[in-house]
């Protein structure tokens, strides 16, 4: 706005004509523009930090999940209590990924492919290792109960 002496050396503001309040508000409007583009490039980039640190956090509970799965010998179980024992040590470890999967992808994880293949990697060996599990266990629980107990009598001379 522009400021108007008059002879009484009052000074007074000259009305806004149309043209300079447009002209205000576009500068107006582009600095908040340009202030809110700011904003959300500082919050993307928050948001990329705190991904990346997610997924360095899943690297490590897929490298951890790795060596469970590796010292799980199903074929070297026997008792009811090695299966249930081999089952809880590879739900301990999954549920930890699990978890944090699904808050990396609250945060946009699902556009990572590399991630989401890793992931799917992971899932299908616990998938199938807790089916294997299950299954020899059912059986091995179902053989021991199916099979005939038979007493063998004692002898005395």
């Amino acid at each position: 706005m522009e400021l108007l002496l008059s002879k009484q050396q009052g000074v007074r503001q000259l009305p806004q004509l149309p043209q300079e309040a447009g002209v205000s508000n576009r500068t107006e409007n582009a600095s908040r523009s340009q202030a809110n583009q700011q904003q959300d490039n500082a919050k993307s980039a928050e948001r990329v930090d705190k991904l990346g640190d997610m997924i360095k956090k899943q690297t490590i509970n897929f490298r951890a999940f790795k060596r469970t799965v590796a010292t799980i010998e199903v074929e070297k179980l026997q008792n009811k209590w090695e299966f249930e024992d081999a089952l809880k040590c590879l739900q301990s470890r999954w549920v930890v990924i699990d978890n944090l999967h699904w808050e990396i992808e609250g945060e946009n994880g699902d556009e990572n492919m590399w991630y989401q293949n890793e992931f799917s990697e992971h899932e299908k060996i616990y998938n199938d290792l807790k089916k294997t599990i299950n299954s020899k266990m059912w059986s091995e629980t179902h053989r021991d109960k199916s099979t005939p107990k038979m007493d063998i009598p004692v002898f005395q001379d």
